[in-house]
C-alpha cells in the first residue's frame, strides 16, 4: 500500500484548525490507492464541516499534476488555454458536481450495491469527450507508459479520473473498495493489503484516534474521545 501524505498534513490535523481560505490549504492526500479515490478525498471534513481543497482552477491544475493525472507542460498550458475566470469556475464546477456522482457510486459500492445509472452516464458523458493513445517513454534508464492526448476541451482534464472509476466499478476486486471506518471520517480507499484488512485511511490519524479512544474506555469506562479526520 502506498500512503503519500504530506508532512505538514499531521500537524494541521492535529491542530484542528479551521480552514481558512486566505492562508496555504493543506495538501492532497493520496492514500486511496486509486485516482478516483483520491478525487473523492479532495473534499474532506475538518470539526464537523466539509473542506473543499479544489478551491479553484489552479488548485485542481495542482491536484492532477501531483496525482500524475497531468503533466506539468499540459497543466500550464491549461492555464493558459482557459485564462477566462467563469470558464475556470465553470469547469471547477463540472469537477465538483462530477466528483459528488463518484462519491455516491463509491457509497454504493461499500454497502454492496451496484453504482446508479447517472455515475455510469457521468463517466461515459467525461470519456466520450477525450481520445488519448498509450505510449512509452523513457524515465532515466526505465521505460515507463504513459497516456498522451490533446487537451483541447476544459472536460478533457477530468479524463483520467473518469477511467480510473471505470477501470474500478467494472474489477473483480471492487469489494476491496472501502470507506475509513472512522465514522467521522470521509476518506476512502482501495484495500491493497495483503490480508485485506485495512480500516483507516491512515493509522497515523484515525487508527491512532480508535487506539487511543479504546484505550481511554478501557480505563476510564467511558466512550473515550470522538475521532475527527479531515
Amino acid at each position: 500500500m502506498v500512503v503519500r501524505i504530506s508532512p505538514n498534513y499531521f500537524s494541521w490535523w492535529a491542530a484542528n484548525q479551521r480552514y481558512d481560505i486566505e492562508r496555504e490549504p493543506p495538501a492532497f492526500l493520496f492514500l486511496g490507492n486509486q485516482l478516483w479515490l483520491d478525487f473523492l478525498n479532495t473534499r474532506i471534513k475538518q470539526s464537523g464541516e466539509w473542506v473543499d481543497l479544489l478551491g479553484g482552477f489552479a488548485d485542481l491544475m495542482r491536484w492532477l499534476e501531483e496525482a500524475g493525472a497531468l503533466d506539468g507542460a499540459h497543466a500550464r498550458e491549461a492555464l493558459r488555454r482557459w485564462p477566462d475566470l467563469r470558464e475556470r469556475e465553470a469547469l471547477c464546477e463540472q469537477a465538483r458536481s462530477f466528483r459528488e456522482t463518484l462519491r455516491a457510486a463509491a457509497g454504493s459500492v461499500t454497502r454492496g450495491e451496484a453504482a446508479s445509472g447517472e455515475a455510469v452516464e457521468a463517466i461515459n458523458g467525461v470519456l466520450r469527450h477525450h481520445r488519448r493513445r498509450l505510449e512509452l517513454t523513457r524515465d532515466g534508464d526505465k521505460l515507463i507508459r504513459r497516456y498522451v492526448g490533446e487537451v483541447t476541451e476544459p472536460l478533457h482534464l477530468l479524463a483520467p479520473v473518469a477511467e480510473s472509476a471505470a477501470r474500478a466499478l467494472s474489477g473483480e476486486d471492487l469489494a476491496l473498495t472501502r470507506k475509513c471506518e472512522n465514522p467521522a471520517c470521509v476518506l476512502h480507499f482501495h484495500d491493497t493489503t495483503k490480508n485485506h484488512a485495512r480500516r483507516w485511511c491512515s493509522m497515523e490519524t484515525c487508527g491512532n484516534r480508535s487506539k487511543a479512544a479504546a484505550h481511554y474506555k478501557r480505563v476510564h469506562g467511558g466512550p473515550g474521545e470522538r475521532g475527527e479526520q479531515a
